[in-house]
């Protein structure tokens, strides 16, 4: 889900710099002929020269997370680790140096050196049985010392592929995004942008006026739906809420129940909305990734909050999700009224 999340996140990057680069263009050229000129050049660029290097590097880095974390899970097995290229004339010779390194799977230099190490690496890790090892510490470690001196590693340093991808859940890091290129913007722009620039209407009122369905009303109370709902996971009660892409988000009764009272602050006027829930994680009109208020409040600069919004006739109804590790915790529900909740990432629009 991070890797999913961090795409997303370098994705959108990459669209709105192009638009900058498109829009910069547009005010430098003299006449159309010229702007259809640079405008091609630039789109070129981004969606031709780039594109099939950040395809097979996104590939590798999910391929390489999967295996950390499975050889994680087998690590009394398999404590050492061993580096491997793939072995034909594509290699570079740097990282052909490396091949055949053995660590332990708990070395510090696994968090510098594991692969990829650089744009199309196709480099990858094996694991070995203590008995399979026969090397010392100290000639594994003098070589991978040697190879963070060379100029490929140094190259890769200033290119940020410094860093286990793997362990931080990461296939471009913040110092890749496009959007890092114009430094008049923000290292957090893109938890920012606003429905505009992605070409959506600002207006909800207007984006209600357009909806063709009513919402629900839900004239049970919320013990009841609760009991209808319910489900045990692990000896604990949840509300399980699906969303448009299966992934299953769960609330817990202590949250269901803040959500549902005026005992924390008044928010018992929610009971009503609850038939609309699942319809609204499942069939949204939109989906945006950004940070919750608290996040911005405790300084977490990680986009992992989900935004589910549909609009009803009357009413737009939003349902919210975060993501903490590997769980899927829905967070709650509301009707929008401040139509500053819709920003950052847009990750689906259905219109």
């Amino acid at each position: 889900m991070s890797l999913e999340q961090n795409l997303f996140h370098f994705s959108a990057a990459k669209t709105l710099a192009e638009i900058q680069q498109l829009n910069e263009a547009l005010r430098d050229s003299d006449g159309y002929d010229d702007f259809r000129k640079k405008a091609e050049r630039i789109t070129d660029t981004f969606n031709k020269r780039w594109q099939q290097t950040e395809y097979q590097t996104a590939v590798n880095c999910a391929e390489n997370a999967s295996t950390y974390r499975r050889l994680k899970g087998k690590t009394k097995v398999f404590p050492y680790w061993q580096y491997r290229t793939a072995g034909d004339d594509k290699v570079r010779e740097e990282h052909a140096a490396l091949d055949g390194l053995i660590l332990r799977h708990d070395d510090p230099l696994w968090d510098r050196i594991y692969p990829p190490n650089g744009w199309k690496c196709r480099c990858y890790v094996v694991p070995k049985m203590a008995a399979e090892v026969n090397v010392s510490e100290q000639s594994q470690h003098e070589i991978a010392e040697r190879y963070m001196q060379t100029a490929d590693w140094k190259n890769a340093e200033a290119q940020h592929w410094n860093i286990n991808r793997a362990k931080q859940g990461l296939v471009f890091d913040a110092n890749q995004m496009y959007i890092r290129k114009f430094p008049n913007n923000a290292a957090t722009y893109m938890d920012k942008v606003r429905p505009d620039q992605w070409g959506l209407e600002n207006s909800i009122k207007k984006l209600q006026q357009q909806a063709t369905e009513t919402a629900a009303v839900y004239n049970g109370t919320a013990e009841e739906f609760w009991e209808a709902h319910k489900q045990l996971i692990d000896g604990m009660e949840f509300l399980v809420v699906k969303d448009y892409n299966g992934r299953e988000w769960k609330m817990d009764r202590k949250t269901f129940d803040i959500h549902t009272t005026n005992k924390a602050k008044k928010r018992a006027y929610r009971v009503e909305l609850l038939d609309n829930i699942f319809n609204v994680a499942q069939n949204p009109d939109e989906v945006w990734l950004g940070r919750t208020d608290e996040d911005w409040g405790n300084g977490i600069k990680t986009l992992d909050s989900y935004l589910f919004i549909k609009y009803y006739t009357y009413q737009a109804i939003a349902v919210a999700g975060k993501i903490k590790g590997d769980k899927f915790i829905c967070s709650t529900w509301f009707p929008i009224r401040d139509k500053n909740v819709r920003k950052g990432i847009l990750v689906k629009n259905r219109r």
